[in-house]
């Protein structure tokens, strides 16, 4: 088979994520943390001013000082489900032998709305901490996002003995622009970036994982 590694996004492309669509922004607005805290770190961040890891640790601190804790922030999701699709889509790949992961910004709490999340080889996200009480204390920001993503995609291509051009990424926003010019094969997924869809190896409009599938498997 000529692919051997498939690689997901999370939000908005396994999960299925209400408005705005993000899981940082939904825990912002959940926790009435206004823009004109949040918005300032990001512009920083794209502007090259501050790193991920700065404004991941900012970004935390907001919300550690609006009371955030394990249970609230799970509430924030509760209903969300996977993508139509997306779990046979997990189970056609992992019976063909292909490895798959999931390189995210999201966090990691969201993988608990994700059946046979066990089934996953590598999960590359940002990780949440919380004390004995589930007070959220902390972060450990993830290398793999933005950018990042290839780097990701990489580290686990060269573990695992692979070329490029045997993995394939499935992604739906800004974010996943270096990871699908990098990835053999790109899916552009419910896909919220024109620039994604110009640079992605196929573009899919149908809102169902199912979808990816025929391309990945053929010969």
């Amino acid at each position: 088979m000529k692919y051997k590694l498939v690689c997901f996004d999370l939000d908005g492309t396994l999960l299925d994520i209400p408005p705005p669509g993000y899981s940082w922004p939904m825990i912002h607005d959940y926790l009435n943390i206004p823009k004109s805290l949040t918005k300032p770190a990001m512009n920083d961040f794209y502007a090259g001013k501050i790193s991920y890891h700065e404004w991941c640790h900012y970004d935390i601190s907001l919300m550690i000082d609006a009371g955030a804790t394990r249970d609230k922030i799970l509430d924030v999701f509760k209903g969300t489900l996977p993508h139509k699709g997306a779990i046979e889509t997990i189970r056609t790949l992992k019976s063909a032998g292909i490895k798959f992961a999931i390189i995210s910004g999201s966090i990691q709490l969201l993988i608990e709305f994700l059946p046979n999340k066990d089934l996953f080889d590598d999960i590359l996200i940002n990780v949440l901490e919380f004390d004995k009480k589930g007070n959220l204390t902390g972060v450990i920001p993830t290398k793999y996002d933005q950018a990042g993503k290839a780097d990701g995609l990489r580290f686990i291509a060269e573990r695992e003995g692979l070329n490029l051009s045997e993995c394939v990424f499935v992604g739906d926003n800004d974010n996943d622009i270096e990871i699908a010019k990098t990835a053999g094969l790109s899916f552009a997924f419910n896909s919220k970036s024109e620039e994604l869809d110009s640079v992605s190896s196929v573009v899919i409009k149908d809102i169902d994982l199912r979808s990816i599938l025929p391309h990945i498997l053929k010969d």
